[in-house]
This record gives C-alpha cells, sequence and structure tokens, in this order.
C-alpha cells in the first residue's frame, strides 16, 4: 500500500487531475483532502479500476445474435466466438 498525490492519482488513472480532484470532491473515488493536498491510496484506485472494468464489461456483454448499439453497420452482430476461414467466406449459402 502507497500513498499517491494528485498528480501520481492523474497518471495511475490516465485522466487529467482535474478530473480526478471532481471525482474525489464527489466520493466517485475515495481521497482525502489534507490541508491544501490531496492523498490516494493505490490500493483504492486499483479497486475502483477493477470495479469499472467490471461493471463496463458486464455492460457491454450481449446475448449471441442480438443487435449490438453502436455497431458500425447497424446490423446485427454475427457469432464472433466462431473462426472465420477463407473456405467458409467462399462458399455459397
Amino acid at each position: 500500500m502507497r500513498t499517491l498525490d494528485l498528480s501520481e492519482a492523474a497518471d495511475l488513472l490516465k485522466v487529467h487531475e482535474n478530473r480526478v480532484m471532481e471525482w474525489a470532491g464527489s466520493g466517485v473515488i475515495p481521497g482525502a483532502k489534507l490541508g491544501r493536498a490531496w492523498v490516494f491510496i493505490d490500493d483504492d484506485l486499483f479497486a475502483f479500476v477493477r470495479r469499472q472494468i467490471t461493471e463496463q464489461s458486464a455492460t457491454r456483454a450481449l446475448p449471441r445474435g442480438r443487435s449490438r448499439a453502436g455497431s458500425r453497420s447497424g446490423a446485427a452482430c454475427e457469432d464472433r466466438g466462431a473462426p472465420l476461414s477463407l473456405k467458409s467466406l467462399a462458399s455459397p449459402a
């Protein structure tokens, strides 16, 4: 466990320092303002990142064969788990 200042927390989270201050001030991420300086614990920020990965991955997961919002073609997604071969692309359906 290690404490981080604002700049180090921003580097760890890959966001601007202003964003870190906004998130910490609103309680999105854990941090404490000690005097004039924000202090963060690296383990707390890692836990935040892990939660974000889990939540966002679950949001992106859709049952196979359903339309995926934001897809470039707007068409339903095909089964992406099955590898395509040149032979299957060349043969008529």
